[in-house]
């Protein structure tokens, strides 16, 4: 019995007029966290966005394409 592997596809788009560049599978990407900041070691926030709530990842894909996401 085979077993059925769910895969997630990301689409890329370009930032200026929303146009799609391309995807990759996120499973296959290797995904590098954001840095995040302490604040009175109770709320974490994260440095990129200033938020403890609002975070961000950035993709390494195997083509070699950094996504930000």
């Amino acid at each position: 019995m085979s077993e059925t592997v769910e895969r997630t596809r990301i689409n890329v788009r370009d930032r200026s007029d929303n146009s799609l560049q391309g995807w990759f599978i996120l499973e296959s990407a290797t995904r590098y966290r954001e840095q995040i900041e302490y604040f009175n070691g109770f709320n974490e926030r994260s440095v990129n966005t200033g938020s403890e709530h609002s975070h961000q990842a950035l993709y390494l894909t195997k083509q070699g394409l950094r996504v930000h996401r």
